[in-house]
């Protein structure tokens, strides 16, 4: 499945969604990765930087460490 997020500043990130793993990159091509167990989000970038959230709904809520917000949904 397709996913689509941006973070508040109107940044891009998109990828794909498959058996509770995601593969993402941003505008930069920086690759992110990572897994959605239940509800909970956990992602990583290529350079070691974590970012969490929650999916509900197919609905993304994400935060990085730097606090900035990030958001978007899963496309079936």
């Amino acid at each position: 499945m397709r996913v689509n997020l941006w973070y508040d500043d109107g940044r891009h990130i998109w990828g794909y969604f498959e058996d509770n793993k995601f593969r993402l990159w941003d505008e930069n091509s920086k690759y992110i990765w990572g897994e959605c167990i239940s509800d909970r989000i956990q992602l990583w970038t290529d350079d070691n930087q974590y970012i969490w959230g929650n999916l509900e709904n197919n609905e993304i809520k994400l935060w990085d460490e730097k606090e900035n917000f990030i958001f978007g949904k899963i496309d079936k």
